[in-house]
Order: C-alpha cells, then sequence, then structure tokens
C-alpha cells in the first residue's frame, strides 16, 4: 500500500476546504450558482500556502534534528574510541614491567637485550582495531587464523607513537627560592652551542633585559621561580652576585609579568622576554614541566640532546668555560652529535634491524663495524651505558662511519648544524680530536625503559573525529599527570 505523499495531502485538505467554502456560500435548497465569485479560490490558495509553509518547516526542523543527532551520537563514539585508545596504551606500557618479571625464557631474553615494549606499539596496537598484525616485512589477519577479541570495531582508533618525557630538562625544576644547579647547567650547555647563534639573534631586546642566549636562560629562571629577585648570568652561564633589580623589569612593555609559579604547558614559554618562536622550534623538544630523573638518556636523545651532554662533558677547559661557544669545538661535536642521532634513528627504524640481523643492513665498512653488537639480536641503540662510550669512541676514530651514520641524522638538523651539503663529496670533518670525561657520563646515562609518556590517540567514527591528549606515570600504579580532550 502506498503512501499518500506531502504534495498529495495539500491538494486533498485544499480541496476539501474548496468544497466546504462552496456549501457555505450556497443558499439552503438552492441550485449550485452557475457564476463563481473566486472567494473559494483565494481561501483555497492561502490555505495551501500556509499549510505547504508549516510543513517545509517541520520537514526541515525535523531534519535538522535528525543530523544533530546523528552527529552527537557519532561524537559520542569517537569519543569512546579514543578513549579505549588511551586505555590500551596505558595497559601495554605498564605491561613492560610484566615482562620484565617474567620467569623462564621469555623474561630472561627481555632483561638481557632491554627490550623495551613502547617502541613497538605503533605496530602492536592496531592490531585490537582491524585485527591485522603488521610488519616492514608483511602483515597477518588475526581473523583467519581464528584468533578472538580483536577488531570489529564500528569506527576506527588511530595510535598515535608515544613519547618519553624522560631525558628531557624539567623546567619546573626552578620552581622555588633557590636556583637548582644541575638543570641549570644542563640548560645553559643545550643552548650554548656556536651552532645555534642564528636561533638567538632575533632575542636581543634591551629595554626588556634580554641581550643573549644566557639572559634568555635567566628570564624563563625568572618566569618561573617563587621570588622576585632578577636572575642574572654571565657569558659562561654563572650566577652573578648582588642585587640587579626587580624581575617584573623584563615585562614594562607587556600587559602581563612573571608568573612566579610552576608552569602547567610549555606554551606559557612564549610569555617569557627573549622565547621566540625559533627558540621553541629548536628546543622545545629538550624541555618538559614532568617530574623525571635528572638523567642522560642516549636512546631517547635527539641531536640537541646529544650536543648539549657531549658540551658538558668536555675535558679540557676550566670550570667558568663554555666549550662549544668555541665554533671549532662546537662544530665538530655537532658532528658527533649527528651520528649518534643517526645511530639510534637507524635502531629505531625496524627494517633497518632487520636488514641487520640478515646481513643486509650495512652500506659500507663504517656501518659493519659499528653494527656488530645489532646482528647478535640488539634491538635498542644502546643496551648499556658502555655502549654510549664504546659508539662515540669509534665515531672519533673513525671518520667513516661517523659519516654513515650522520646520512640516517634529520636533515633539517643537518642544515642547522652546518652539515647540510655533507654528501656533495668535498666535506671533511674536522681533523680536531675532542676528550670527554667518560666516566662522568656513564654515571649520568640511563638506558632503561622510560616511564613517563605523553599518549595520543584519535578516534574516529562517522563524520566524528575527537583526539585525546595525557601525560601518564607507569611508575607502580599508573597516573595520571594530564588530560585534555580535543
Amino acid at each position: 500500500m502506498r503512501h499518500p505523499s506531502t504534495m498529495g495531502i495539500i491538494l486533498r485538505w485544499g480541496l476539501w476546504t474548496r468544497s466546504v467554502v462552496e456549501r457555505l456560500e450556497r443558499r439552503p435548497g438552492s441550485a449550485p450558482q452557475p457564476k463563481r465569485r473566486g472567494t473559494a479560490l483565494i481561501v483555497v490558495l492561502a490555505t495551501v500556502a500556509l499549510l505547504s509553509v508549516s510543513v517545509v518547516e517541520y520537514l526541515q526542523t525535523t531534519r535538522v534534528n535528525l543530523f544533530l543527532a546523528e552527529n552527537h551520537r557519532d561524537e559520542v563514539q569517537a569519543y569512546f574510541l579514543a578513549r579505549s585508545g588511551i586505555n590500551l596504551q596505558v595497559l601495554s606500557l605498564v605491561y613492560q614491567s610484566e615482562l620484565v618479571r617474567t620467569e623462564g625464557f621469555i623474561g630472561e631474553a627481555v632483561r638481557r637485550s632491554n627490550f623495551q615494549l613502547w617502541e613497538y606499539l605503533d605496530l602492536l596496537l592496531p592490531t585490537f582495531s582491524n585485527a591485522t598484525l603488521s610488519s616492514p616485512i608483511g602483515s597477518v589477519d588475526l581473523e583467519e587464523t581464528g584468533a578472538t577479541g580483536f577488531g570489529g570495531l564500528s569506527g576506527d582508533i588511530m595510535f598515535h607513537s608515544p613519547e618519553p618525557e624522560e631525558g628531557k630538562i624539567n623546567l619546573n625544576a626552578f620552581a622555588g627560592r633557590n636556583v637548582d644547579q644541575a638543570t641549570l647547567q644542563a640548560l645553559c650547555s643545550l643552548v650554548a652551542p656556536a651552532v645555534y647563534d642564528g636561533v638567538f639573534q632575533s632575542t636581543v631586546d634591551r629595554e626588556r633585559e634580554v641581550r643573549s642566549r644566557f639572559d634568555v636562560v635567566a628570564a624563563i629562571i625568572d618566569h618561573i621561580d617563587s621570588d622576585t629577585n632578577q636572575t642574572q648570568l654571565d657569558a659562561q652561564c654563572q650566577l652573578t652576585t648582588g642585587g640587579v633589580g626587580n624581575e617584573a623589569n623584563r615585562y614594562l612593555d607587556v600587559p602581563w609579568g612573571p608568573k612566579d609559579e610552576p608552569l602547567v604547558s610549555l606554551d606559557e614559554l612564549r610569555m617569557v622576554p627573549g622565547v621566540t618562536e625559533e627558540f621553541l622550534d629548536q628546543f622545545r623538544d629538550s624541555l618538559t614541566i614532568y617530574p623525571i630523573p635528572m638523567e642522560f638518556y642516549p636512546n631517547l636523545a635527539r641531536a640537541p640532546d646529544f650536543l648539549g651532554f657531549l658540551c658538558a662533558h668536555v675535558e679540557g677547559f676550566g670550570e667558568r668555560q663554555m666549550p662549544c661557544a668555541m665554533p671549532q669545538v662546537a662544530a665538530r661535536i655537532a658532528l658527533l652529535a649527528l651520528a649518534l642521532e643517526g645511530y639510534t634513528n637507524f635502531f629505531r627504524d625496524k627494517l633497518n634491524l632487520i636488514m641487520a640481523y640478515a646481513g643486509l643492513g650495512a652500506a659500507g665498512g663504517g656501518q659493519d663495524r659499528v653494527l656488530d653488537a645489532a646482528r647478535r639480536g640488539q634491538m635498542i641503540a644502546f643496551q648499556r651505558p658502555e655502549d654510549f662510550i664504546r659508539v662515540l669512541n669509534t665515531f672519533q676514530t673513525q671518520p667513516d662511519a661517523m659519516m654513515e651514520f650522520v646520512a640516517f641524522s634529520d636533515y633539517g638538523r643537518r642544515l642547522i648544524f652546518g652539515f647540510g651539503d655533507f654528501g656533495s663529496g668535498s666535506f671533511v670533518p674536522p681533523a680536531m680530536q675532542v676528550q670527554f670525561a667518560e666516566a662522568t657520563m656513564r654515571r649520568k646515562i640511563s638506558v632503561q625503559a622510560p616511564q613517563v609518556f605523553t599518549i595520543r590517540a584519535t578516534g574516529r567514527y562517522g563524520v566524528a573525529e575527537r583526539t585525546i591528549r595525557a601525560v601518564v606515570d607507569v611508575r607502580g600504579e599508573a597516573s595520571l599527570l594530564y588530560w585534555r580532550e580535543d
């Protein structure tokens, strides 16, 4: 049985109205008048017009409400997919400690190889949503193997790679009345190398008491610390004694002042005099606001982190000297930092590891010498602190090996460090050797699995997309340090 259309209903209503009006105009007992006066037609047209507007408005309102309800449904579904992605990441990160404590072959292999599960979550976690276990050399459909509990999602979860906070410099260590010396020296060593001269050219602002890179460091300290005294650092990043005024003097030309409290986001650094977008682009990944150990994590480091760490441990200079402020020393150490970054990048690329295990990964003799350990099953760049010292010395004494791994470093950082065109064949590495305090470095190095992570997950359902960003500490029982929903 066909249902009448909306227009059909309107026409029927109009005809019925017309017939009623005609009956009302006709005298009782009289025959229909052959000549009509048009009143009925006008009434019918007005009725049709009013009903048309009402019906169209009703249909439009109903349609809008339907779309709003569907969008809200999709938003809720996407939100809970994102939350599921966060929960799966937390579960996986906590499981690292279970692997270490496992008895038998698996636990022994994990402890011996220093296997760190977080580095493989980008391969493992999508299995929960699409039931496919992927790898650089192929994939397996788990549903075809009979495995249950995977896939079947209505919607999709996109997992972002976890970002460890360890190995970074905790700026909130300055949130007190006394300057934390270890954090100060780490921050100064990070920004001191001459390769960053271009980054700090735009920070010179004499009216706001920002004249050098160490003035920027002092301004960061004053923005966070709890006192009102202006911090002053000399050309060697040493605190100067004596009163130098109020820290608020740096903010005379802006409608805000120093926060004098711990930061809740690194974005707040934009309020610090002298901190430019160039500064944040260069150093943001090396900074954090979360409580982490004051140790150096070479497996997590990037070239700026390696550069700062090496610059802080150069031997042969006085305590009040900054070796990397000298262009020649900075250039040599910058090259070592790029090679170390390339070495860690090599191990982050799973296909490189597979080829190394098969004896196909080395493109030259330099890689052959450095990667001997990798072919014995090493899955992380530095299994022990001694491995970092060994690789550093290899790069010092074998420039060909160093240059082969520089090729795996970030090209943008090679440009900043002045080695963007090293592959042209005309580049010759600096011949000088730099002596490092190896025993001191070894004590500060940690190769353990990180415990504090920034994690993100995006849920998609229909046309809706929601992203959740969280910071979690998985030491002991997992605790939430930060949560944001987008």
